[in-house]
Parts: structure tokens; sequence; C-alpha cells
């Protein structure tokens, strides 16, 4: 089948949200069935981060939930991350907000109209690697940490942006670091 919203037939799940009197909430009504998203897989944390990049694409009049909107959603929900995971400076959280506000800055805008957010495929394919990651960390639920982890997945500008900072490798280590030998159990 197609999704209705993009060009190409989708091999993975068609993820929508839709306008509410609370703001936008995640419709979980998939396209297609193949790896789909389920809510129900994510942290709570998580899933407040899932929301708070719909947020920001919304504010910013974009109707595709990029992967930069996922991070900078991390960024703004979870101080900790750039901390721990980056081992990053200040100086260099600031340097990594103004490269992160440019490339969302460069994101399409849509105007008019009843326009319905959806996940982008490559945000798509970031959220099945999370699915990936769990199972190595032995985790029953996706953690914002393993959200951030997949981020590095892929060719795109947020990829880059995180390896110009740190490697996959290295966040992978201090994640394993911070958690020891515990994993999420629930949500």
């Amino acid at each position: 089948s197609k999704c209705p919203h993009l060009s190409i037939n989708q091999t993975k799940s068609c993820h929508f949200f839709r306008k509410t009197n609370l703001g936008l909430q995640f419709d979980n009504t998939l396209i297609k069935q193949k790896n789909k998203m389920d809510l129900k897989n994510y942290t709570t944390k998580a899933q407040e981060i899932i929301q708070k990049s719909v947020e920001i694409a919304t504010e910013n009049g974009q109707q595709i939930i990029e992967k930069g909107h996922l991070l900078k959603a991390i960024l703004i929900e979870d101080d900790n991350i750039f901390q721990y995971l980056l081992n990053s400076s200040t100086e260099r959280k600031v340097e990594l907000n103004q490269k992160l506000d440019t490339i969302i800055q460069n994101y399409p805008i849509v105007s008019g109209g009843n326009t319905q957010p959806y996940l982008s495929n490559e945000l798509n394919q970031t959220l099945a690697q999370a699915q990936i990651l769990i199972k190595e960390f032995g985790d029953q639920y996706i953690a914002v940490e393993i959200l951030f982890l997949s981020l590095f997945a892929g060719n795109d500008k947020v990829a880059a942006l995180l390896k110009s900072i740190s490697t996959e490798k290295q966040s992978k280590q201090s994640i394993k670091a911070l958690r020891g030998n515990n994993t999420v159990k629930d949500q």
C-alpha cells in the first residue's frame, strides 16, 4: 500500500499526528503494518520527547517531523544527554544548538489548510534503529538515551552533526557505563 502523504511506497510504517483540543496528539494509526511503531514500546519520557518533537515542528510551520526535531526535543527535555553521552562542554552545547537550529530552519515549511504532521522516512528509520538497539541493551522499552543513540545512524545532517562531536561507539559506551548492569524493564 502507499502512504497518502508520500510519493513512494512505504516499507516502514507511516505515522501521523492529529489535532485535538489538547493540541497535537500522536495517532497510532498506521498506513502499513510492517515495522509498526507502538508508543507502548517507549518509556513515558521517550513518549514525551516524541510529542515535543511534533510541537517543535508545528511551531516552525513544518509538517514533516524530522530527526532534527527529535534531537532538539531530546536536548530540551533531557539536559543530561549532552553532559553524559556527548561528554562535551557548555560551549559545544551552544554550538550544537546553533547548528541544529539552522538544520531545522532549512526544513520545508507548509502553510494553509488542515495539514497533519507525519514522520519522515529518515525518522521512521531512526525509530526502527531504536528497536534494534533495545535488543542489544537488553531493554524492554525504548528510553531517551536509545532514541539519542539511534540518531547517529544514517548519512543525514543530524547524524553528521552528532558525529562531529562524538561517535556512536563512544556514546554507546557512555550509556553502558551510566547504566551498569541495569536495563529498562518498565515505562
